[in-house]
């Protein structure tokens, strides 16, 4: 061994990492379209389809034209409604949560 290769990495788990709070409720969902629809327009169109749900956040996952999405609510309560109130539509496309 080298004296370079002899140098030890100290890692520390806290570094630059940021405390995430638990997430308890949470949707993933797809828009069924053949083009890429953005997740500015997903919460336009299911946040007042959905009761305005306080908390409500919208986070794309997937690649560019995968059109997944996560939708975290605030509540137990305000996640039930977009599950039992299905087929929700955003344009002429379906989503599937």
């Amino acid at each position: 061994m080298t004296e370079d290769e002899e140098v030890v990495a100290d890692f520390t788990v806290d570094e630059d990492e940021e405390e995430l709070l638990p997430v308890e409720w949470t949707i993933v969902g797809k828009v069924l379209s053949p083009s890429v629809v953005h997740v500015n327009t997903m919460r336009s169109t299911m946040k007042p389809a959905w009761g305005n749900p306080v908390g409500l956040k919208f986070l794309a996952i997937g690649k560019k034209g995968d059109n997944l999405f996560v939708a975290e609510f605030g509540s137990s309560v305000d996640m039930e409604r977009p599950l039992a109130g299905m087929p929700w539509m955003v344009g002429r496309y379906e989503v599937i949560l």
